[in-house]
């Protein structure tokens, strides 16, 4: 079997290593938007190649083509049946995405900033700690095909010195300075100095001081031969130090483990594990438990049963990508609760939304609550929303040009 590779470096040793989950689609719009607040040392997208593609649509039947709008967003392609259009690039080229779980990309990045800070940055996300990042191929025919297959790739990565006494110990201390900054309530073992040492593996053999609470969760796409659950009962004994325990509801660490086919390599997977850095379950939100992409938990985070909204992750790289300047105007004539508004106060742009729902009977009192929050956490009114009709707004239908050519 060959030695599996990982992401680390020796250009990375003095930074922290991170990695998320981005739309297909957006991954240059975030690059932007993070180098832009932060110096990175490392930026590596997994699988880049099928991310987006240009229009290759140019034999399609020219019947829904109107206007200066060649492929409209949602267009579905002619030819992978898979993949819809979302708009265009900077070079007027189509954006294609696939819809789903499958339609994320893995985002590994290295930065030197404050751990407490990155988290923050709200365009990334369900950021976390990565420990490590490996290519899988023991077979030079084929791709892994059962658990015992895999569960023998993964444990010949997880069993190595650096595994155990560099890239798990050094993942964790980003993570424990995370959870002592950012999160408003961490369990007294967090606190113990003596629980985070350099050789956990060593230090677990020590019963008297037991260690952490910790759950496992899995994000990979279906297969038929085994479970999610599967893979993480195979594996379980070499992610964590023997000290540590298994609570599935008041954990104090969440350990992630991401799985995928290589789209370039018709032979391997990829493989990472990483600690999450977001503490959804004091939040009483939805994790990497469910095996797809958590919600964004940003300041400030509401729990919103039964109502779907945009990410304020990806409302952050949509305003990104329209190049406004500091005091824009925005207007959103469908703004649901509010997101893309309110983000604009993160931006220094001036937001303006209304929705047919933000009546008292609807969504009118979350939005309320939500447009409270921000104004709270800013210092500053977050946004103007009203209940209108986006079919009979309340503006002029006259158009007025300013200034001379």
């Amino acid at each position: 079997m060959d030695l599996p590779s990982s992401t680390a470096d020796s250009t990375t040793e003095c930074a922290c290593q991170y990695m998320t989950l981005v739309p297909r689609g957006l991954h240059f719009a975030i690059t932007e938007w993070v180098q832009q607040r932060i110096p990175l040392h490392q930026s590596i997208w997994v699988s880049e190649s099928e991310a987006y593609s240009h229009d290759d649509l140019t034999q399609e039947s020219t019947s829904w083509r109107k206007h200066s709008v060649a492929v409209p967003i949602g267009t579905v392609h002619s030819q992978t049946k898979s993949d819809i259009s979302i708009g265009y690039n900077s070079h007027r080229a189509v954006i294609w995405t696939k819809p789903g779980q499958h339609s994320y990309m893995w985002w590994q990045f290295a930065t030197a900033e404050p751990a407490s800070d990155v988290p923050n940055l709200r365009a990334l996300g369900p950021v976390t700690a990565l420990v490590g990042s490996w290519k899988l191929s023991p077979f030079p025919q084929r791709r892994i095909a059962t658990l015992s297959e895999m569960a023998e790739a993964i444990h010949f990565c997880l069993r190595s010195d650096s595994y155990r006494k560099q890239q798990f110990p050094s993942a964790l201390r980003i993570w424990r300075q995370v959870a002592l900054s950012n999160w408003k309530s961490v369990s007294e073992r967090v606190r113990d100095d003596s629980l985070f040492v350099d050789d956990l593996w060593l230090a677990s053999t020590n019963t008297d001081n037991p260690g952490l609470k910790f759950r496992i969760s899995c994000v990979r796409p279906d297969d038929p031969n085994y479970t999610r659950r599967d893979l993480i009962m195979a594996v379980a004994n070499d992610l964590v130090p023997s000290s540590w325990t298994v609570d599935l509801k008041h954990y104090d660490v969440e350990i992630v483990l991401f799985l995928k086919e290589d789209d370039t390599d018709p032979c391997s997977h990829h493989f990472a594990v990483a600690l999450a850095l977001h503490p959804y379950q004091y939040l009483g939100c939805h994790s990497f438990s469910s095996g797809i992409v958590p919600p964004d938990v940003a300041p400030p985070y509401m729990t919103l049963t039964g109502i779907v909204r945009l990410r304020p992750s990806t409302a952050q790289l949509l305003l990104h990508l329209v190049g406004l300047k500091s005091g824009a105007v925005v207007l959103d004539p469908c703004v649901g609760i509010g997101t893309i508004a309110h983000e604009c106060a993160y931006l220094k742009y001036v937001g303006l939304g209304g929705d047919i729902v933000l009546t008292p009977s609807l969504l009118g009192p979350q939005a309320t609550t939500y447009s409270a929050s921000i104004q709270n956490e800013q210092q500053r009114i977050a946004a103007t929303l009203i209940a209108w009709d986006a079919a009979n707004l309340p503006i002029r239908t006259a158009v007025a040009t300013f200034g001379a050519e």
